[in-house]
């Protein structure tokens, strides 16, 4: 498909009413994201605008371009002036590339988005938001969506994920909707944190992900967010971690096998009490009030949510009704 075909976010001007100047905010924090990239032509130019296109007003973000061989870099460079930092260098993997460009960053709030992945046009303005307003957040995700050429095709239900079960590997289980992935595409930290477990495991080709959710949980809880703030892209022409499936779950299982040595015993009473339940009971707060916390019947402490309907609203129940 070219470029033209695009009609919706991010092939479109930002949304006009994401008024900056009337935030409340003394000044917007910078983040940093970092976008890896390896012969996908067809795909970074998305990707980039769905970044730039949000005028953030503090961003830094950086393109590693792991060695592409095909037009990336002609692309990439289109939008040079507008990046912190641009590299080509030779082939050496995904997650080294996204160290690298990690270890640049100066942003306190981090992240990374694959090329074939796009954020939501209000994605940095709440991001910012909720780290500024709740600076006791180390870690976020946004609501797991999946999307096609730009919009968002799907949308799962809202969940927490309980720190005990993040550390013993649970959310392991493709396609389960208690269980499923954490999606990376939707996680947003704080600089301090990843520089607390030292960066992504490149001892691990390809679910150096994974293995990266384990190690922040030892240091911060993981706060769900119920709007989308990043999808991951379906596509014909699956991505990565789809065309090396196998290999991924593989490398899956070795870790959620290394981590139940220890947490196993914790993690399967938490989790058989998780699939018992009808319902979630859970508080919602509106925007700039307390974090609220889901809990099960008894006394067991779930994951701690923050609610921003207001974004919700009027934009992801537009996005719901598309395709």
């Amino acid at each position: 498909m070219t470029v033209q075909a695009f009609s919706l976010w991010p092939w479109v001007e930002p949304v006009p009413d994401f008024s900056y100047a009337s935030s409340g905010l003394a000044s917007w924090p910078r983040i940093s994201i970092v976008t890896p990239n390896y012969n996908y032509d067809h795909l970074i130019e998305m990707t980039l605008r769905s970044v730039l296109c949000q005028g953030y007003p503090n961003l830094e973000y950086i393109v590693i371009d792991d060695g592409s061989t095909d037009g990336s870099m002609k692309i990439i460079e289109k939008y040079a002036g507008q990046l912190a930092y641009l590299e080509h260098q030779t082939n050496q993997g995904q997650y080294p590339a996204i160290n690298k460009g990690l270890a640049r960053a100066t942003g306190e709030i981090c992240a990374w988005l694959n090329s074939d992945d796009i954020y939501l046009p209000w994605t940095l303005r709440t991001v910012a938001q909720i780290f500024a307003q709740f600076p006791e957040i180390d870690w976020i995700i946004g609501r797991s969506s999946v999307m096609q050429e730009g919009v968002v095709h799907e949308i799962r239900p809202f969940r927490p994920f309980p720190r005990v079960l993040i550390k013993a590997g649970v959310f392991s289980q493709p396609g389960d909707s208690t269980f499923d992935f954490i999606q990376q595409e939707s996680c947003f930290w704080r600089r301090s944190l990843w520089e607390k477990v030292g960066g992504l495991s490149t001892a691990l080709r390809y679910a150096a992900d994974f293995d990266l959710w384990p190690r922040f949980a030892r240091h911060a809880e993981l706060v769900a967010v119920s709007t989308v703030l990043g999808g991951f892209t379906m596509r014909a022409n699956q991505n990565r971690s789809r065309a090396n499936r196998d290999r991924y779950l593989k490398e899956v299982q070795e870790t959620v096998d290394r981590l139940r040595i220890e947490s196993e015993p914790l993690a399967a009473r938490m989790k058989r009490r998780l699939r018992s339940c009808s319902s979630y009971q859970w508080l919602r707060r509106r925007v700039g009030e307390k974090i609220a916390t889901r809990w099960l019947p008894g006394e067991d402490r779930f994951g701690p949510t923050l609610s921003w309907d207001f974004i919700e609203s009027r934009y992801v129940k537009r996005h719901e009704t598309l395709g």
